[in-house]
């Protein structure tokens, strides 16, 4: 835990080196599962599937997210919204809403594109629909350059398409 304080505190804001962080929050996972404390394993586990998925290291994400999951199903059950966010994020990490693919710096990626032209319509056009049907278009580009990247065939893509248009929705909806 000093270790982690100590890095926090040597660091600033625009110096921060994740993978230090990360390592830090790896061994401070390890030694709250020696000292038997499940509790701040959820929460730490969580946050580490979180923070590898926007580095874009989808495998340590799901890795990290599964081993949150079995921590917050003792903790808070099966049926928790917990346990239901991250099954989303191990179920399909580069189409949650964390996934931030990397890329060469300066450039905008498609869904980036599409995610900036969302936002410019909305704010351009005050339309509802406008702003719902760019969203469903970003979702889709993101689904269809996953499913190139993964080299799935043409069922496996449609279904990631779909779940990616259903996810894109429900948070448009809840906004």
């Amino acid at each position: 835990m000093n270790k982690l304080r100590k890095i926090m505190s040597d660091q600033s804001e625009e110096d921060v080196d994740l993978d230090v962080i990360l390592d830090c929050a790896e061994e401070l996972l390890q030694l709250y599962h020696e000292e038997g404390m499940i509790v701040p394993r959820a929460m730490t586990a969580e946050i580490i599937a979180y923070t590898h998925n926007q580095l874009g290291e989808a495998e340590k994400a799901v890795e990290f997210g599964k081993r949150a999951i079995e921590y917050h199903r003792i903790l808070a059950g099966e049926d928790s919204n917990e346990v239901k966010r991250l099954q989303e994020l191990v179920n399909a990490p580069k189409l949650h809403g964390s996934w931030k693919p990397k890329s060469d710096a300066g450039d905008l990626l498609d869904e980036e594109r599409l995610a900036k032209d969302a936002r410019d319509s909305e704010s351009d056009k005050g339309s509802e629909e406008d702003a719902v049907m760019a969203a469903v278009r970003a979702a889709m580009a993101r689904a269809k350059k996953v499913a190139r990247e993964e080299g799935v065939n043409k069922e496996t893509e449609d279904l990631l398409v779909e779940e990616a248009v259903k996810a894109a929705l429900k948070q448009v909806k809840s906004e």
